[in-house]
């Protein structure tokens, strides 16, 4: 059981509590909350937006950093890389091959390294905790079915591949939430599904494709969506760009994109431009594209042609403020056009 947590006497809490999403104050967590064991709360923030967030320990052996003041604009800070994210340490794996499926709504799916297969969710508010996907598929994590596969928690997982299409492929899976995942070796990280999904604190990195014109892109978006937050990760992409979203279905609004870093792949400078993020009205038929939110990013600027925000046709509101190069920490401009 967990106590409310005093600096003099640290406590311990459920590790939601320690996402840069959520607030640290003492008031926002409850006398007795579930946990993980051993985790514990070693310093708490002031109760502020982000602000002043300190050092927190997981049972998984990892800490994070969330000092405002060494974070991109806005605070938070301590952007997620290898060290903050994928399965816990010293987790023991059950190893199979091939495809894992899932049984039941609810199902929690951890402790497993699954080799030359995926995980396939066919059912509503699976968890998948803690596991290492190595996969040779399309996909590392993907559902299979009409759906609704709503409510789904995707959390902790390593996911690798040799240049499939996409790490996480889901469909029809409104609310899901994806965090601390160390994602690698696919063309694209993360393809948005549909509504309330909420994408924090993930590694995306070393993308590849076996096409012969590839299209790298660390989040990709073609629309049908009214509600999408994309907070607090790192994205090393090439190409296209680390943040897509695109009317190539649907139109899309309610989007926010606060407080990431996102950087370009050195191996591929020179050769490709790719924008840090780029949200466009691209298909005219199919709809438009809404209310968008652009805060407090870090982004790297490898090429003069590169563009760091690029946004087009957009009907809005928009609000874009506090983005800064990643280099120079000096403020950036958005294209818009």
């Amino acid at each position: 059981m967990a106590t409310v947590p005093n600096l003099a006497n640290p406590s311990i809490v459920d590790r939601k509590y320690a996402s840069v999403n959520r607030f640290l104050s003492s008031a926002a967590i409850p006398s007795a909350t579930p946990l993980y064991a051993g985790e514990k709360i070693v310093s708490t923030d002031t109760g502020a937006r982000y602000e002043g967030l300190a050092v927190v320990a997981g049972a998984w052996g990892r800490i994070e950093s969330k000092s405002a003041s060494s974070g991109g604009g806005g605070g938070g800070g301590g952007f997620p890389d290898a060290s903050t994210t994928g399965p816990a340490i010293g987790t023991v794996f059950t190893t199979t091959t091939g495809n894992f499926q899932s049984t039941a709504p609810g199902q929690i799916i951890e402790k497993r390294t699954i080799n030359n297969g995926m995980i396939d969710i066919r059912h509503a508010n699976v968890t998948v905790r803690d596991c290492i996907v190595n996969s040779q598929d399309s996909a590392a994590i993907r559902t299979t079915g009409a759906g609704p596969f709503a409510g789904c928690l995707i959390e902790r997982c390593t996911l690798t591949g040799i240049g499939g299409s996409v790490a996480i492929a889901p469909d029809a899976m409104t609310n899901l939430e994806i965090r601390f995942c160390d994602i690698s070796g696919y063309e694209n990280g993360i393809f948005i599904s549909d509504n309330g999904m909420n994408i924090h604190d993930n590694y995306i990195h070393g993308l590849i494709s076996l096409a012969g014109s590839p299209h790298i892109d660390g989040i990709q978006g073609t629309g049908g969506f009214t509600s999408l937050t994309i907070r607090h990760n790192t994205i090393v992409s090439w190409d296209t760009s680390c943040i897509i979203l695109q009317t190539e279905g649907a139109g899309y609004s309610g989007t926010v994109i606060d407080n990431n870093r996102l950087l370009f792949d050195a191996a591929h400078i020179g050769t490709e431009l790719a924008y840090g993020i780029l949200c466009q009205r691209k298909d005219a038929d199919v709809g438009t594209v809404g209310a968008l939110t652009i805060t407090n990013n870090r982004i790297q600027k490898a090429q003069p042609a590169q563009s760091y925000i690029f946004i087009h046709n957009v009907i809005g509101p928009l609000a874009i403020s506090g983005n800064v190069d990643d280099t120079t920490g000096n403020p950036i401009t958005p294209d818009i056009s």
